[in-house]
């Protein structure tokens, strides 16, 4: 009897600790800040957050590019709600965004045209893809 209870316990015990190893972490989330090309705008600076390897790894050869080289704008889906994107009243969707050469004319503008009209590039065009945009940097914990 007690050779079964110790058995029951090993095997329970083994059981607990084998599944939470053996899960796969989920890939960590990174942000980037992204700027824009000045058009005599004054700061127009915004976030952006993802999670998928692909992505990242464009952002960080963008970023070993010298800035005047950087050539690559975001393009991506964007909602209502601050979500740690500066002062702005809207983000990018985390993972619902990319780097793109070149993007349709109707989601290009300003971080500060989506502002004034939130409504209608979220609910309308769905879209933000500053042509003017780049990446400046990773934002990392101090």
């Amino acid at each position: 009897m007690k050779m079964l209870i110790l058995l029951i316990s090993v095997l329970f015990v083994a059981g607990c600790g084998s599944s939470g190893s053996d899960a796969p972490s989920p890939p960590a989330e990174r942000k980037f800040l992204f700027g824009i090309r000045s058009y005599g705008t004054g700061e127009q600076d915004f976030i952006a957050v993802s999670s998928g390897p692909e992505v990242i790894s464009r952002v960080l050869e963008e970023l070993k590019k010298p800035v005047s080289d950087r050539k690559q704008m975001i393009n991506g889906a964007i909602t209502r709600g601050n979500d740690g994107n500066r002062d702005w009243s809207w983000h990018f969707k985390p993972d619902d965004w990319d780097l793109a050469e070149i993007s349709m004319e109707l989601c290009d503008g300003l971080p500060s045209d989506v502002e004034k009209d939130i409504d209608y590039w979220v609910d309308t065009v769905g879209r933000f893809c500053p042509w003017a945009s780049y990446v400046k940097k990773e934002i990392t914990r101090d």
